[in-house]
């Protein structure tokens, strides 16, 4: 058996390795908002979301545009018009999201929170790049939109280093998941690596909005 002397044994070299790879631990693991907003309150949702994106972003007719369609299911086919590069990825995204949506009915309540508040997180975060393209670091805003969802995944609760939601829920999530979607895993990978400050904005708009529609929430009310 080797002993090692002089101080303490070296790491394996796969050890090191992953440590290399493992992606940044974040400062702050956020607490999102997994209490239930009722059917009848999820306009509110959206509407405070809208009134906040409005008041931070530029005047422009596109971005008021895709602020009105913020949480409905054609949003990304409207980016498709603002972003005709890449229109065909913009309306794969937007079959992408209305499969999610139609298997919510199925996850626990706390992962159909979870889903709802990535829903309009993602369209707050590629709003705010669609607004400002220097933000987007060189990226196209569709690159930047899948190297974004890690940091949506994280503040959500649903990452690797802040997993809230059930496990169970998180496979169901993984299941939903189009095929084709993992075609952008390079992508996410190197998203990982990133902290994305819009996207992080975004969901603590999103938790905020959730929130207030629950304030005074109550049956009979």
């Amino acid at each position: 058996m080797r002993v090692h002397r002089g101080g303490p044994a070296p790491r394996p070299l796969i050890a090191r390795w992953l440590e290399r790879a493992r992606p940044p631990k974040h400062a702050h693991a956020p607490a999102a908002e997994f209490r239930t907003v009722p059917a009848a309150r999820q306009a509110k949702v959206t509407a405070a979301l809208q009134q906040k994106l409005g008041a931070q972003l530029g005047p422009s007719p596109a971005v008021k545009d895709l602020i009105a369609h913020v949480g409905a299911p054609d949003f990304y086919d409207v980016l498709a018009k603002h972003d005709p590069k890449f229109a065909a990825q913009w309306h794969e995204m937007a079959k992408v999201q209305r499969q999610f949506a139609a298997a919510e009915p199925k996850y626990d309540a706390k992962t159909r929170a979870y889903s709802e508040s990535m829903r309009l997180t993602l369209h707050a975060a590629v709003l705010q790049h669609f607004a400002a393209p220097e933000s987007n670091h060189g990226l196209s805003l569709y690159d930047r939109f899948i190297a974004l969802h890690p940091t949506a995944f994280h503040q959500n609760g649903a990452w690797v280093d802040n997993l809230q939601i059930p496990l169970a829920g998180a496979l169901a999530v993984a299941e939903a998941t189009p095929g084709e979607m993992w075609l952008n895993a390079a992508g996410l990978f190197e998203g990982s690596f990133i902290t994305d400050a819009p996207t992080i904005q975004a969901a603590q708009w999103v938790r905020e909005a959730r929130r207030a529609a629950l304030a005074g929430w109550g049956p009979g009310r």
